[in-house]
């Protein structure tokens, strides 16, 4: 993480130390939630819902050492050393950037509509073969958590691996310009954020700002499946991943199992890849991780060898023990129409001896194409794949009344609110052995669902 004097940070954000003879207290990391300051941080007030300059006091006495400050000096508590600039947020970013090109890393951002955070996860176990790499936890991924990555990293660091999200135009031409990529990644373009943006035109225009922060020598890695990205494939130093034909690296005889995915790589038939997570659309992420690869000379086989042990943000995709010996694949952290296309279809065609049972909660901000958009999932679901349908939220009435009309009342639940509800109602029909899919988007809360049907730890 940055460790600096406050005279250098001052120096780099454009501000001034205060009082002046505090410029050789030394920091060590920066964080901006006063609940989770440590010893020797400095603290980054921002005004948001409520001012964070109002918790600068508590954060020192917690043990950070300093404070940006964004108000007059005499405003500044009693024996704060503080660096006074004329906005935290824009100073926290400056710094980010700043130290960015003090440690200057390989910078790999990646972006799209779905799969950020696994490919996320994939790329930093392909490239960490080969170098020291430093990554978005979590998916902090937006105008804080950006910042928050690349301040900290390690000095030492060789490739820094970004992701970044966006909810409305720009955002992604802000964190280009902050990271400035070497290699930038687009997983795919889906529905996600209909609501903000309206087409998936308009969803590939704003991924596509990527390039706007890129150098003349940086490269954009992404999908030649979508016709939507073929101009800026044509157009930009480019290399592309898929299942078609056409695309520079791309994968086959894939197999589906329960636990894992294994596919071919065309050209190299003798390389068996394996990845720990089940689904076809994890192919997609896994051949992004690996062309990352190839960009930093990181063999197939190498690469390949990273993915068979590589480990998934929680919440994603993730295989748990459940009540009356059942077992719950755990996807509630986020959902859009593609995504749950998807894990429907690798649900459905999974060879399991039990009964197969769906949770699925609401997509969120589909905007007016909402119910639309939940009524395609009918096309996913048949009766003969999976035993009972359980649905939750205002959105999934749409998928309710089309289901209604093809699958019986015995096996089709619709549960309007209540997580506890809808837990009570699944955990009614459980029996042992069943495999029951949680798919939904995170503000549905069916994590919570999920923890109510895990097995006992006790």
């Amino acid at each position: 993480m940055i460790e600096q004097t406050l005279a250098t940070i001052a120096e780099a954000v454009a501000g001034r130390v205060y009082p002046n003879n505090a410029g050789d207290i030394r920091i060590r990391g920066v964080q901006f939630d006063s609940r989770q300051i440590e010893s020797g941080n400095l603290f980054v007030p921002l005004v948001a819902e409520r001012d964070g300059h109002d918790f600068t006091s508590g954060a020192i006495e917690k043990g950070a050492v300093a404070t940006l400050w964004s108000k007059d000096a005499a405003d500044v508590p009693a024996g704060v050393p503080a660096i006074l600039v004329d906005d935290t947020l824009a100073a926290y970013q400056a710094l980010a950037g700043w130290y960015l090109q003090e440690v200057s890393p390989t910078v790999v951002a990646i972006t799209g509509s779905n799969g950020k955070t696994t490919t996320k996860d994939m790329t930093a176990a392909v490239v960490s073969t080969q170098y020291k790499t430093h990554k978005t936890e979590a998916n902090y991924n937006n105008h804080l958590g950006v910042p928050m990555t690349i301040l900290s990293m390690a000095p030492e660091t060789d490739v820094i691996i970004l992701e970044m999200g966006m909810d409305h135009p720009g955002d992604i031409h802000d964190l280009s310009l902050l990271a400035q990529p070497d290699i930038g990644v687009i997983t795919m373009i889906g529905e996600s954020h209909l609501e903000f943006f309206g087409s998936r035109e308009k969803i590939a225009q704003a991924k596509l700002e990527l390039l706007d922060g890129f150098k003349s020598s940086s490269v954009l890695v992404t999908t030649g499946d979508e016709p939507l990205l073929a101009e800026a494939l044509a157009t930009t130093q480019s290399y592309s991943f898929g299942l078609e034909e056409g695309n520079d690296l791309r994968a086959n005889d894939i197999v589906n199992l329960k636990h894992v995915t294994e596919f071919a790589v065309v050209g190299h038939e003798e390389l068996t890849v394996t990845i720990p997570v089940p689904g076809r659309h994890n192919v997609h992420n896994a051949l992004a991780a690996l062309s990352v690869g190839l960009q930093l000379e990181i063999p197939l086989e190498v690469g390949a060898a990273g993915l068979a042990t590589f480990q998934l943000t929680k919440n994603r995709l993730e295989w748990i023990a459940g009540k009356q010996h059942s077992q719950i694949l755990n996807d509630a952290y986020n959902a859009s129409p593609s995504s749950m296309k998807a894990v429907l279809g690798y649900m459905g065609a999974l060879e399991h001896d039990g009964r197969k049972l769906v949770v699925l909660g609401d997509m969120r901000e589909l905007g007016e194409q909402s119910r639309m958009l939940h009524e395609s999932l009918a096309a996913s679901i048949e009766l003969g794949e999976f035993d009972e349908v359980f649905l939750y939220g205002e959105e999934m009435r749409a998928l309710y009344e089309k289901l209604a009309a093809k699958l019986s009342a015995d096996h089709l639940h619709y549960v309007k609110e209540g997580t506890a509800t809808l837990a009570a109602q699944i955990e009614a029909e459980l029996q042992p052995g069943d495999a029951v899919l949680v798919k939904s988007s995170f503000g549905t809360n069916l994590l919570d669902v999920v923890a109510r049907l895990k097995e006992s730890d006790v």
